[in-house]
């Protein structure tokens, strides 16, 4: 009797002790997660989750997703070499070269395709008009300096020899210059590009967009996509699926909700006023392609860059495992 009673102790201990770690995992073995920390620049990027963003206490699978929105790409790089945070909406150029250095994040999007513009304050300004002009730019050595760059050439024009570019950090830098009248050319983006009021036609010298598009033959780049760590896509796909489908419904809405997706942005203070976000939506080229189909333009355009200066992504394109195969 004596030996039986401690043998049930012994199972229960068992049950008490080793219960708890299958409480951690769903039914299909997988382990449970609380939170997703997802981070997304402001401005456009941050268009594409605005109805997620919208929603109080938002959760995807019975789990609660939080979204910190930021300035400028310092806070995505460490998001990344950190792992503070499951999903990074990224530059697509800094998501591969990341991931050339050993970063365990995978590319399963394209979000944004472009929203870059070379503006004259005079209007009708003719790109050879700028022979020997000086251009204010930022992200120098990044997706806006190349695209500049790229279709200068194009047009006769190169950095260093018949035209003069300065670099400043970021957009929020050089656009209150612009607007002042400090310089008479600027790559802007959208939504500023509208903030500033210089979206008229009139006033753009250049689309880089449609620059893209005669040099590469592609119609567009790949500039902004969704980097999620392979811990959480191996330990719950289902969950991440679920995400990149409340992302891709999130895009459709602001594409066919202008006016609303404008409301919820600068209800969220995140700085622009919704007149704007409705306005600059069309030039914000946002729209949801999974990594298998953004693969040959993402492809396309790193080789652009890797011929630009290759020290900018590594020497290769990313391995296939770069892309994750979302269904």
């Amino acid at each position: 009797m004596r030996k039986y009673l401690i043998l049930s102790i012994i199972f229960t201990l068992s049950i008490v002790l080793f219960g708890c770690n299958e409480d951690e995992k769903t039914s299909d073995g997988q382990n449970t997660v609380d939170e997703v920390k997802i981070i997304v620049p402001k401005g456009g990027p941050t268009v594409t989750l605005i109805e997620m963003i919208h929603e109080d206490n938002l959760t995807i699978e019975g789990v609660n997703i939080t979204i910190e929105t930021v300035d400028g790409p310092n806070l995505l790089v460490s998001a990344i070499t950190s792992q503070s945070h499951d999903i990074v909406i990224a530059p697509t150029n800094l998501g591969a070269k990341l991931y050339n250095k050993n970063s365990s994040y995978r590319f399963a999007g394209t979000v944004a395709w472009g929203n870059l513009y070379l503006v004259s304050r005079d209007e009708n300004v003719n790109i050879a008009d700028l022979e020997n002009k000086t251009i204010v730019a930022f992200g120098e050595k990044s997706t806006p300096d190349i695209l500049l760059q790229l279709a200068l050439k194009q047009h006769g024009l190169t950095v260093g020899e018949n035209v003069t570019i300065e670099y400043y950090n970021s957009l929020t830098d050089i656009a209150p210059m612009f607007k002042k009248g400090d310089y008479d050319y600027a790559l802007l983006a959208e939504p500023v590009l509208t903030k500033l009021g210089y979206n008229d036609e009139k006033y753009i010298t250049l689309d880089l967009q449609t620059e893209w598009k005669s040099i590469t033959n592609n119609d567009s780049y790949p500039q902004a996509g969704i980097f999620i760590n392979e811990t959480l896509i191996n330990e719950q796909e289902t969950l991440v699926n679920a995400i990149i489908n409340e992302i891709k419904s999130s895009i459709e809405f602001a594409t066919n909700n202008p006016d609303s997706a404008g409301t919820y942005y600068e209800q969220a203070d995140l700085g622009l006023k919704a007149g704007i976000i409705k306005q600059s939506i069309p030039r914000l080229n946002i729209r949801f392609s999974s990594a298998s189909d953004s693969k040959l333009a993402l492809e396309s355009y790193l080789n652009e860059i890797i011929d630009f200066d290759s020290k900018l992504i590594g020497d290769t394109l990313p391995s296939d495992d770069f892309y994750y195969q979302y269904d």
